[in-house]
């Protein structure tokens, strides 16, 4: 914003004068420092994905000045150089007055409109209130702007590999959900839509992407865990909640479940040789899983389903 002076048509048009060679100044070395940054730490990480880093292409700023602040609009740029455009704009009531109240994701295009440029979401990279409207060009602010920039664009660099990570991981999360459909081991959907339980659900869903990424033992700790929470749903199920054990651990729902005739002593057995693997697997000297024990505890899983639901 303008500092508290009466702001007129004049006082716009004479900050621009005053400010200009500053923000030109503070941007220049702003990108050379943020390019420099990403080719020194994130080369990679930039040509991966390129659109997390808003500021290695060209780019234009527009610097809008009006009476309630000055925005920086930045676009990215179709020539080989950056480049900084000045346009004074005076705001009427009306146009204030919506600019204050409209919502955020509204104000950016009511913005752009000021400077009758086509919106264009392609090219927008972002919209930011300006904070050097009170640095002007003086021979004791240049060194002051030069060091503000470089380390607002060390940091800005920074934030944008913040963004690539987070990208990353959404897409890897993404590319999990997609794996579970492929799942083959057991049919998900049929499972869930007979259990009906969010924590059983959300257990044997991790477990399922460990198994993906051949982290075999979270995938049998986890698998084992959810059928925990099975076993506790049928006794629910079959004998009350208040037959619930105190303890949740799998021989202790299986031992009730066997005393009741719920299950048969084949079926315990079966209970029991998974749990002591689980066990085996916390007190070996190696603690490695197979693959084919994971897929042991899913086959207990459908057993259990088959059975009770």
């Amino acid at each position: 914003m303008f500092n508290d002076e009466i702001i007129t048509k004049k006082s716009i048009a004479s900050s621009i004068e005053m400010t200009q060679k500053s923000r030109e100044l503070y941007y220049t070395r702003y990108l050379e420092s943020y390019r420099s940054r990403v080719n020194e730490f994130y080369a990679n990480e930039y040509k991966e994905s390129p659109d997390s880093f808003d500021f290695m292409s060209s780019i234009n700023i527009t610097f809008l000045y009006t009476n309630i602040g000055v925005f920086n609009i930045i676009y990215t740029s179709n020539k080989n150089t950056d480049s900084f455009s000045y346009i004074s704009v005076w705001l009427d009531d009306s146009q204030v007055n919506k600019l204050k109240t409209i919502p955020d994701h509204l104000k950016n295009s009511e913005i752009i409109k000021l400077t009758n440029r086509k919106v264009n979401s392609d090219y927008l990279i972002k919209i930011e209130p300006d904070l050097l409207d009170s640095l002007t060009y003086k021979p004791q602010n240049i060194k002051y702007t030069n060091s503000k920039a470089y380390e607002d664009g060390l940091k800005s660099a920074d934030d944008s590999y913040h963004t690539y990570t987070l990208a990353q991981l959404f897409k890897k999360s993404v590319t999990q959900y997609k794996e579970l459909s492929n799942f083959i081991v057991l049919n998900l959907d049929l499972i869930f839509s007979k259990v009906k339980d969010n924590e059983f659900k959300y257990e044997l869903e991790e477990s399922v992407k460990a198994y993906q990424a051949e982290l075999y033992l979270a995938s049998a700790t986890t698998a084992e865990i959810s059928i925990e929470t099975l076993l506790r749903i049928i006794i629910v199920k079959k004998l009350g909640k208040y037959k619930l054990p105190k303890e949740s651990y799998i021989l202790k729902s299986a031992q009730l479940l066997l005393q009741t005739s719920i299950i048969d002593k084949r079926l315990f057995n079966r209970i029991e040789s998974i749990n002591n693997l689980r066990h085996g697997i916390a007190h070996s000297a190696t603690g490695e899983v197979e693959k084919w024990d994971c897929e042991q505890i899913f086959g207990l899983i459908k057993i259990l389903v088959d059975t009770f639901f």
